[in-house]
């Protein structure tokens, strides 16, 4: 995307995904990009306040929200930030589990924070979430957290 942004100011490009596109300059923003350049992007920071919403519905009492994020990926560093935001506005204590590989125990660490009262769980749409999405979801369930998971295709797998 930055490649055509740079390339050309009189072909129209139409992004099908691009991660905060307003923040990298190449829209002036969702609702009039102002160029040639136009699309969506599906997870914009609004969501996380949705999302942080949602939980809230399933849990009232929750009170704990943690995040599994990819910290060296900083495509969703601004979506996390929403979400950490809007979650004090809420009044939630918000902290991050890290899941640096595919392979990293991230089990240990989704049972750790269900040792706490009133939890629900994000997890972010990062590609090493994707590949442990059936290892996140087993353990969200065994430890009746409840869990926002960011594709469709997750309840069909238990989530």
């Amino acid at each position: 995307m930055a490649a055509l942004h740079r390339v050309t100011r009189s072909v129209a490009v139409v992004f099908v995904v691009v991660h905060d596109p307003v923040g990298a300059g190449f829209v002036e923003s969702l609702a009039r990009p102002g160029a040639n350049i136009t699309g969506f992007s599906t997870f914009e920071p609004e969501i996380g306040g949705k999302w942080l919403e949602l939980l809230k519905e399933i849990n009232p009492g929750l009170r704990r929200v943690a995040g599994i994020v990819d910290p060296v990926f900083s495509g969703f560093a601004k979506l996390w930030r929403a979400i950490e935001h809007q979650g004090l506005a809420f009044g939630l204590d918000v902290k991050s589990l890290a899941l640096n590989e595919p392979g990293d125990d991230i089990e240990s660490a989704i049972a750790q924070f269900a040792q706490g009262p009133a939890g629900g769980l994000i997890v972010l749409p990062t590609a090493i979430n994707n590949v442990a999405r059936d290892r996140i979801i087993a353990s969200a369930a065994r430890h009746r957290i409840a869990s926002i998971i960011h594709s469709r295709t997750t309840p069909r797998v238990g989530g």
